[in-house]
């Protein structure tokens, strides 16, 4: 369970630390820091050694078949203090700030105006979906997708979708909050000036071993109907407003093409 201190920043950040975890530093009192742990060694350290983490809230879990969404749900639902903040980034250890802070990604994702975002993945990482890689045109894209490696979610986001945090060990999460605040809340944000690189393969942590995309995915692909689909940039906050219109034609007229090839079938 927690050891918790009350909310100081309206906003929080949240980390799964395993081994080789990159080291976010602090930035006074502009957010508020979780960290989870949940190797043996490191939830010693943490006990015994004060100097071991300089978070706000410690967060130990030693049962291996509980994962990053499962353990949230779980500690929000104990403590509804951690209700109180305005906003939530839930981040892999792998992930480092490119030219930005953790206070200028919360800023901006709070400019986006949307419930759910993510930091763009910087050149030089790891990735899955093209749509969450850095376009430098834009401040911040409204897309149809943000995945599962570092969301930001509001208040309301966060208590809507945490019921769904334990019953999948991520897989499919992100399809699932995508989709339904594609349908009905405009989007969500991709945040292109705040990038982040990803520094690991993906599925390369210790968190993934002994874990099947395929399998762990099925079942609630199955229970909640979810299919992929066709990631798209619907619009955002330009860094170039002088060739705006130019900008337009170009991104929609690739994403007509890609309907076209992929059928219409993509957006039911």
């Amino acid at each position: 369970m927690p050891i918790t201190a009350t909310p100081v920043a309206k906003t929080l950040l949240v980390i799964n630390k395993g081994p080789g975890a990159i080291s976010i530093s602090r930035e006074g009192n502009a957010w508020d820091l979780m960290e989870i742990f949940f190797m043996t060694a490191d939830i010693e350290r943490a006990r015994t050694n004060p100097q071991f983490s300089v978070a706000d809230h410690i967060v130990f879990e030693s049962d291996r078949s509980k994962r990053k969404f499962a353990i949230i749900r779980r500690v929000f639902e104990w403590h509804p203090a951690f209700h109180a903040y305005e906003a939530i980034m839930m981040l892999d250890d792998d992930l480092v700030p490119v030219g930005c802070t953790i206070a200028d990604i919360f800023a901006l994702f709070d400019r986006a105006g949307l419930r759910i975002g993510q930091p763009a993945l910087a050149p030089g990482s790891y990735w899955s979906h093209r749509i969450v890689l850095q376009d430098r045109r834009f401040a911040w894209r409204k897309t149809n997708f943000v995945e599962v490696m570092c969301p930001i979610m509001t208040r309301a986001a966060l208590q809507d979708y945490l019921p769904l945090f334990d019953q999948t060990s991520g897989f499919g999460l992100d399809i699932y909050w995508s989709r339904h605040e594609w349908k009905h809340h405009g989007g969500v944000a991709v945040l292109d000036a705040t990038p982040m690189r990803h520094t690991r393969p993906i599925r390369g942590g210790i968190a993934y071993q002994g874990v099947s995309a395929d399998e762990d995915g099925a079942a609630f692909f199955a229970k909640y109907r979810l299919r992929n689909y066709l990631h798209l940039t619907l619009g955002g906050e330009w860094t170039a407003p002088g060739r705006r219109a130019y900008a337009v034609r170009i991104v929609y007229l690739r994403q007509i093409l890609g309907l076209i090839r992929l059928g219409l079938r993509a957006l039911i």
